[in-house]
């Protein structure tokens, strides 16, 4: 399944405290991170389970099929969701990068704090809610952007591997098709002129 998800105009990140559900296997372009706050959640990635508890965290890079299983009850997680959207053309440098460690716990000292802050300061604005919404909008951007600089500060030269590209190719002429589908769907729209916006006969 592809996930195509649209932003306002004002936000273009996807950042809030989730009540967690099972989610059929996907992927996407953008970048998620998921921490949870309470209860727990199962998260299988190209193949592999993580099971999260308070303060797990996981990061799912672009173009990884990913599927979310929760079997407790009322299990919160703080969703974090960006891409190009939000960084512009800058995302195309961390676009087909991973995380090192892509699981790891908030209290585990052993991780750089560069990364635990900005997610412990994220978690903070949702959990302590700002009273001034802009200043909570611009903190958590701040943290997005030292995310991405993490992200490619520690970036690794290993190739993208076969499955991710393929994806990755697929997306781009998908999502051209729902990004025209979003703009002209008060008009009638044939599965021609869908299909040629893709790039497919």
């Amino acid at each position: 399944m592809i996930y195509f998800a649209q932003h306002s105009n004002t936000k273009l990140y996807d950042v809030r405290i989730w009540r967690c559900t099972d989610f059929a296997q996907h992927w996407h372009s953008g970048i998620d991170i998921y921490i949870c706050l309470q209860g727990q959640m199962k998260i299988c990635i190209e193949g592999k389970t993580y099971c999260l508890h308070q303060d797990d965290t996981v990061f799912v890079s672009a173009y990884e099929a990913h599927e979310i299983f929760c079997d407790v009850p009322d299990t919160r997680v703080v969703l974090i969701a960006f891409g190009y959207e939000f960084l512009g053309n800058n995302y195309n440098e961390i676009l087909n990068l991973s995380v090192d460690t892509p699981f790891f716990n908030l209290k585990d000292s052993r991780i750089s704090k560069q990364i635990l802050l900005p997610l412990i300061q994220i978690q903070n604005v949702l959990c302590k809610p700002e009273k001034d919404t802009i200043l909570a909008d611009w903190i958590i951007r701040s943290c997005i952007y030292t995310i991405a600089a993490y992200i490619y500060q520690h970036r690794q030269n290993k190739p993208l591997p076969a499955d991710r590209r393929l994806r990755a190719k697929c997306l781009e002429k998908m999502y051209g098709m729902l990004q025209y589908i979003c703009e002209h769907f008060r008009e009638p729209i044939t599965v021609e002129q869908a299909a040629a916006v893709a790039g497919y006969d």
